[in-house]
């Protein structure tokens, strides 16, 4: 079976972290590993992100190592050894636990698939639903929701390794 590797850039997200944290923890499929790096954060977002790596031996904290989000996000991917790569904020999350698993099967269904990515959803701080974001498969309905919305999430967005 595929493996899947997940970096996490974060800076000062005390706040939701511990949300994003969990939706980790609850995934049916543990991930091969998770790289996260922190720039230096000083809310308290460094404690969350300790103790996580404490008790997850598949996790590795760097922290002030890198000099941006998109700098983190490549030296993760470039040191993960997960077949599938994928990033998640440390204000995000994983809506459901089968997210992983769902993810896993399909590349492994269709070796060809260089990407998959899914529906989501913007939630506001108290992780209440704000709006579904996706790719709507009727050209004209997504030419509309194109101007209002971004089509493809981060979140739910996984790539093979080569295409990284």
């Amino acid at each position: 079976m595929a493996s899947i590797s997940i970096t996490m850039p974060s800076l000062n997200q005390a706040d939701f972290i511990g949300r994003t944290l969990d939706s980790i923890a609850a995934q049916t499929v543990r991930p091969l590993e998770i790289f996260i790096y922190d720039a230096g954060s000083t809310d308290g977002s460094l404690e969350y992100l300790e103790a996580f790596a404490r008790i997850n031996d598949h996790v590795v904290l760097e922290v002030g190592k890198d000099t941006s989000q998109s700098n983190a996000i490549n030296q993760g991917f470039a040191r993960s050894r997960g077949d599938i790569l994928c990033w998640l904020n440390t204000d995000d999350l994983y809506s459901d636990p089968d997210v992983l698993a769902a993810v896993l099967d399909r590349f492994e269904a269709e070796p060809d698939l260089d990407i998959i990515y899914g529906r989501g959803q913007f939630v506001d701080a108290s992780g209440a639903v704000i709006k579904d974001v996706f790719i709507d498969q009727d050209p004209e309905r997504m030419q509309r929701r194109m101007v209002h919305s971004v089509a493809i999430p981060q979140p739910a967005l996984f790539m093979r390794r080569r295409v990284f």
